[in-house]
């Protein structure tokens, strides 16, 4: 079974190799247009644009030999993976196995304040978040933060619209219990989107609370999609 992982706001898919190798399964990374081995390609102008993407690629990928899949997502990537196994069980008839919702509360997103904030502001807020080493400063300022400003665009246009069908599939959320992105009380609410089981697993961190888990992480994972 093949895994393909979507990455966080402002991520690369580099951030994860090393994720993909202590998976005991086939693991593709998805790279958003723009950046990494597509920097060549322009950027999103929606957050549906990226979705119709991710849906063209995967259905290029896998319609051809039937094979069984599932989704990972973190924070941002979440919305993507979601969105995208409802659009392959749409147009497809070919929905993943299960869908890894890491980092989010809730499937109904709420517009992040730091969007418009400035460059020293919203590094602060990146930086508490685990994401980013403060000596990493310079060169983040100058290579990713446009690319971080535009993610959170893309989110602040995406709203979660009730489907006619729930996901045909399992859910299984995961997230630090030192994250303070996550609410608890609302984690609840992806129960009502897929038909098959919901599992939550709390690590300890925070918002990339797998970066010092990923051992227990990637176990977690293989047994899911084994």
């Amino acid at each position: 079974m093949k895994l393909i992982i979507f990455p966080h706001a402002g991520g690369f898919a580099s951030y994860y190799h090393e994720m993909a190798e202590k998976i005991d399964s086939e693991v593709i990374v998805f790279e958003y247009s723009g950046r990494g081995r597509r920097a060549s390609r322009e950027s999103y102008s929606d957050f549906e644009e990226l979705i119709c993407d991710a849906v063209e690629k995967l259905s290029e990928y896998f319609l051809k030999d039937g094979e069984d899949y599932c989704l990972f997502g973190h924070s941002m990537g979440a919305y993507a993976a979601i969105e995208t196994a409802f659009r392959m069980q749409y147009y497809y008839d070919y929905p993943p196995k299960c869908v890894f919702i890491s980092g989010q509360s809730s499937p109904y997103y709420e517009k992040n304040q730091y969007t418009e904030k400035s460059d020293e502001e919203l590094s602060q807020y990146l930086i508490s978040l685990g994401g980013l080493r403060s000596e990493s400063m310079e060169m983040y300022l100058k290579q990713l933060l446009p690319i971080i400003r535009q993610d959170m665009r893309l989110l602040d246009g995406y709203r979660y619209r009730e489907k006619s069908l729930p996901y045909n599939g399992s859910l299984y959320l995961m997230y630090g219990e030192a994250d303070d992105e996550i609410r608890k009380e609302e984690l609840c609410s992806w129960k009502g989107i897929a038909a098959g089981e919901t599992y939550v697993r709390a690590y300890s961190g925070g918002h990339f609370y797998f970066k010092n888990e990923l051992d227990d992480v990637c176990d977690y994972i293989s047994r899911c999609v084994s």
